[in-house]
């Protein structure tokens, strides 16, 4: 949850107030954990979790620095979003691997929860993370802090993501074995070339256990996604960030949806793919109640 200092209290009230009319509160207990952030991407800035062979949970904190640093990251001071992981587990009382200062966030890796990872290259290679590091010492620090024995390197990521083409938008397992690939048949979009060569890799790769790694096609929206003059004058942007424009377009898909304990929230843009996404990403996650929600890109 994101709010304001001023109206916290009451913003804690209006989720309980739903979550007490849809039978929550007892199913799903909530604990509140109060902490300042430089922006709202809790994936990319909150720890990622590891459970061991005796269960086991420990949280992984990377290092965030607003996905680029000084080479292309989105903005100037990333402090508060750095701390965000390490505080939320000494709050939940987790024990924490500290991979500072190995740059990463949540979103730019994605695992079958069989030992197996995905990643872009465009992303962990990209000259704002770990420039230090080979590909194969990227590969070995994933290995060692996820328990990971199979890192799956696909190209590309979403044309015009500005997190370097994290994995989470464009490719994701939705059980051992199958991913569920962003597509479009429309050979003049930048999306097709891109998706094409992901999917020749992932066509020809096995997972961990030596599984070949079923693809499933989500298409994109079919009318791209573009800032408005509207949206953005809800913008603030500090000195020295990068500033959006009107008509510029955006990173969306479908492939970024997110589970919770409730059900898998998928992304909605009020288009004509909407329902085949939902259709498509509910029928291969068949124990999971899909809900929509319209996506702020």
């Amino acid at each position: 949850m994101l709010a304001e200092a001023d109206v916290i209290d009451n913003a804690r009230s209006v989720v309980e107030a739903v979550r007490k009319q849809k039978n929550y509160q007892e199913n799903f207990p909530v604990k509140y954990i109060q902490m300042e952030s430089d922006d709202a991407w809790a994936r990319d800035v909150g720890p990622t979790f590891v459970k061991n062979e005796d269960g086991a949970v420990r949280g992984i904190d990377w290092c965030f620095n607003a996905w680029g640093g000084k080479v292309d990251g989105l903005y100037a001071d990333w402090t508060k979003d750095d701390r965000v992981a390490a505080l939320f587990c000494n709050k939940a009382g987790y024990d924490m691997y500290d991979a500072h200062p190995f740059v990463l966030e949540g979103g730019a890796i994605h695992t079958d929860g069989e030992k197996t990872v995905i990643v872009t290259e465009s992303c962990l290679l990209s000259k704002g993370r770990n420039p230090e590091l080979s590909k194969s010492e990227i590969e070995h620090k994933l290995k060692d802090y996820l328990g990971a024995e199979k890192i799956i390197w696909i190209p590309y990521g979403i044309y015009n993501d500005e997190t370097n083409e994290h994995v989470d938008n464009v490719c994701a397992f939705t059980s051992p074995g199958h991913v569920v690939l962003a597509w479009t048949d429309d050979m003049d979009d930048p999306q097709y070339q891109m998706s094409s060569a992901d999917l020749e890799i992932l066509e020809n790769e096995t997972d961990a256990k030596g599984r070949k790694i079923e693809v499933h096609k989500v298409y994109i929206p079919k009318k791209p996604v573009c800032i408005t003059e509207y949206e953005l004058s809800g913008f603030t942007f500090e000195e020295g960030e990068d500033e959006r424009e009107a008509g510029e377009r955006l990173a969306a898909s479908y492939v970024n949806f997110y589970i919770t304990n409730g059900g898998v929230l998928i992304p909605q843009f009020g288009d004509v793919m909407d329902e085949p996404a939902l259709k498509a990403i509910g029928s291969l996650l068949r124990e999971e109640k899909c809900i929509r929600y319209m996506r702020a890109t």
